[in-house]
């Protein structure tokens, strides 16, 4: 079975093949039985039926992992949902449900949050019917994502804590992991940072318990930046140092981004200007030993606003026109437009 979280929750592990190997065990046993009675034919006749459905749904769902494989959201949407179909129409509900997690995040991926929330509704609904316990942990976290992003937060939190209550009654510790992230999350968005640091903080013991490196990372970060919107820049920096460890052990480049320019964002609340400039160095130089062309972008857009700030113009512009021209390769009209303004005003004002 496929148990998919989307992407914040960093839990995607790869999907078995197992419906397919026990479909081939299957037609290896029909071939063992020889001779079918004549009053078995007219179930033999609707047991091939089926078997040829489930053939071509599981044919269906493939060719969606492929699309999706190569970076073809929509070819990959029109295979699962005929697939979908197909397994609804037989009855097929664990390939339904798993049809219906890919469906779900591939909505997201494309921005279409109603569809994907109809799909993890639609989802949850299959579980609950099979009272498949952890496919409904899964599928909880993932609606409540969706109202996360459409600023639901009220709703998104009780989500969120039925999928904890069912991982504490069956002892998950890797959903439970999950759920108090989340909570944390929706907390720091409703600005409830000192409760945010304290989902996050059990959360972390979970993660740990469950031996989940990926999670574990991601919940530091989460948890130093509640520290840092929450007024302790001085416990956020530890809180990041110790993100950026965790994410390097398992080269999660995301989380170490974050890290990064979350220490050189915790400097600069403190004020501390050689701090400052050296985070900032460090979080360019990693950028480059990436070829993260975005994040390098954003250290020198936070240079020229560090150099126009300590009222050094001329460095300012030079940080400035090498943000436009990075703006420009990456593509970022908006930013583009926004620094340009900019330079003309700081040009504008030295005369």
């Amino acid at each position: 079975m496929k148990v998919s979280m989307l992407p914040q929750t960093s839990l995607r592990p790869t999907f078995p093949f197992w419906l397919t190997l026990c479909l081939l065990l299957s037609l290896g046993s029909v071939g063992v039985l020889g001779t079918v009675p004549a009053f078995a034919q007219g179930k033999k006749q609707d047991s091939e039926q089926n078997f040829t459905q489930r053939e071509d749904a599981d044919f269906q769902l493939r060719l969606g992992q492929q699309a999706q494989q190569r970076g073809q959201t929509e070819k990959a949407i029109f295979h699962w949902l005929k697939a979908e179909n197909i397994y609804q129409r037989f009855g097929d509900e664990e390939g339904l449900g798993t049809t219906l997690d890919y469906l779900g995040e591939a909505y997201v991926a494309t921005g279409d949050n109603r569809a994907a929330e109809s799909a993890f509704r639609r989802r949850l609904a299959v579980a609950r019917d099979r009272d498949d316990l952890q496919a409904q942990m899964f599928a909880l976290n993932n609606l409540g994502t969706i109202f996360l992003q459409q600023a639901n937060y009220l709703i998104a939190e009780e989500v969120f804590t039925d999928a904890l209550a069912i991982a504490r009654s069956v002892e998950n510790t890797l959903a439970a992991g999950i759920s108090l992230n989340n909570l944390g999350l929706a907390a720091t968005l409703q600005g409830e940072y000192s409760e945010a640091v304290k989902r996050y903080s059990t959360a972390l013991l979970f993660r740990r318990e469950a031996r989940d490196p990926a999670g574990e990372a991601l919940t530091l970060t989460n948890l130093a930046d509640a520290l840092l919107y929450g007024g302790a820049p001085e416990e956020a920096i530890i809180a990041y140092k110790d993100a950026f460890l965790a994410a390097e052990d398992i080269r999660d480049f995301d989380n170490q981004f974050r890290a990064l320019e979350g220490q050189f964002l915790s400097n600069k609340a403190m004020a501390r200007t050689s701090f400052i400039f050296r985070d900032l160095n460090r979080w360019q130089t990693f950028a480059r030993e990436q070829g993260n062309i975005t994040e390098e972008f954003k250290t020198i857009e936070h240079a020229a606003y560090l150099y126009a700030e300590l009222g050094d113009r001329p460095q300012a512009e030079i940080f400035l026109e090498k943000a436009i021209d990075l703006a420009t390769e990456i593509g970022a009209l908006d930013r583009i437009a926004f620094l340009r303004q900019k330079l003309a005003e700081m040009q504008y004002g030295k005369l």
